[in-house]
């Protein structure tokens, strides 16, 4: 099939959306589809997958209209909506029958920022009216976890749209992601041998929990035997914040700030690391970062709640806690990350390309009807 991936977001910028397009780009393209990647200019991006980038210089504002004649749109047999951009551009660029033979991804945040809490911009943009239109005329809905399809229907009060709205799990490259010992990594980073390392990744932004788990890492150096450091991984609008409070907390020692890393370095330090946790307080709804670390033998640990429920098997991939006291628990007990490597890798190998490769020819007949 010849397919077109519309994504305003799209990798070296930083977003969960963006990482969501390139793995359907390469899983698509490694399966011998014709695939085009839609999004905007990025200079000095370098990309070298086995598929077509299509880059756009975009206008501040008024970005969306830029891509107006961007692609010969009649010409996909398939086209996936990626990101909200995407999804609104169609909206308002599309006709019915290109919005008929295309589908749309829902990530995370759609229902606040469209629906309930959308900003001026959105206001003036009629952002919701437009969004409207391409969810109805879409062959598919496809929401990244079933917390987020009913979310999705829960929030927006859209329940004639539940019948095509259907659950395709967010994936990772399994050729990326898998153990990778290596000895020397706590030397690399100038660690002592019998370091514990905890591992974050994500946006630095508060809303991910950081203030919270600052607090518990303090706790945890004091409280428990272990040789604890935490590694920080990722860049975002209150870095500086961040490392303000963990500096004001004396955990400049065993607090590591590393940055934004290219994905594949992400798998080294997984593989290296005891245990990735994040105590986010959106309603996440799935995260790749938690297959990608169980995928590298990493356990993870998060909140009780949302799409972490289906992306971490509690008590043998990983921990869900309800309460942020349950993590000094976990620590003390004896059973703590008492789990089986091959049982993480075999959960996180469920959520591979192979599961979008049987859907997409479903998405496509369709698309077709």
């Amino acid at each position: 099939m010849k397919i077109l991936i519309f994504s305003h977001e799209f990798p070296p910028q930083i977003g969960g959306a963006g990482v969501v397009a390139e793995e359907y780009a390469t899983c698509l393209s490694s399966t011998g589809h014709d695939v085009t990647v839609l999004t905007q200019l990025r200079k000095n991006a370098l990309y070298s997958g086995s598929y077509k980038i299509l880059q756009v210089q975009t206008l501040k504002k008024l970005w969306f209209f830029s891509y107006r004649k961007a692609a010969h749109f009649d010409s996909y047999d398939l086209i996936i909506l990626n990101d909200v951009g995407a999804a609104y551009t169609a909206g308002l660029l599309f006709s019915k029958e290109l919005l008929s033979k295309s589908i749309m991804l829902l990530h995370g945040s759609e229902p606040e920022t469209i629906f309930l809490k959308p900003s001026l911009y959105r206001k003036y943009t009629l952002f919701k009216q437009v969004y409207k239109r391409t969810l109805n005329s879409v062959s598919n809905v496809v929401a990244v976890s079933h917390f987020m399809k009913e979310k999705f229907l829960k929030y927006t009060k859209l329940d004639y749209l539940s019948e095509k709205t259907i659950v395709i799990h967010n994936f990772i490259n399994h050729d990326v992601f898998y153990p990778k010992p290596n000895p020397l990594f706590r030397e690399s980073l100038g660690l002592p041998a019998d370091a514990f390392i905890l591992v974050s990744a994500s946006r630095l932004v508060l809303g991910k929990g950081y203030e919270q788990k600052i607090s518990l890492f303090k706790k945890l150096t004091k409280q428990n035997n272990r040789n604890l450091y935490w590694l920080i991984v990722g860049d975002g609008e209150d870095a500086q914040k961040i490392k303000e409070m963990v500096k004001v907390k004396g955990l400049n020692d065993r607090i590591l700030f590393l940055g934004a890393k290219p994905r594949k370095d992400l798998a080294d330090i997984f593989s290296n690391s005891d245990l990735f946790w994040t105590l986010s307080n959106f309603e996440e709804s799935l995260g790749l970062v938690y297959f990608e670390a169980q995928a590298c033998g990493c356990p993870a640990i998060a909140r009780n709640a949302a799409g972490a429920r289906e992306a971490i098997l509690d008590g043998k991939t990983g921990y869900l806690v309800d309460k942020d006291e349950q993590v000094i628990d976990l620590f003390s007990s004896k059973e703590f990350l008492k789990f089986d490597c091959s049982d993480m890798t075999i959960f996180a190998k469920q959520f591979s390309c192979d599961t979008l490769i049987k859907n997409i020819y479903k998405l496509n007949c369709a698309s077709k009807k």
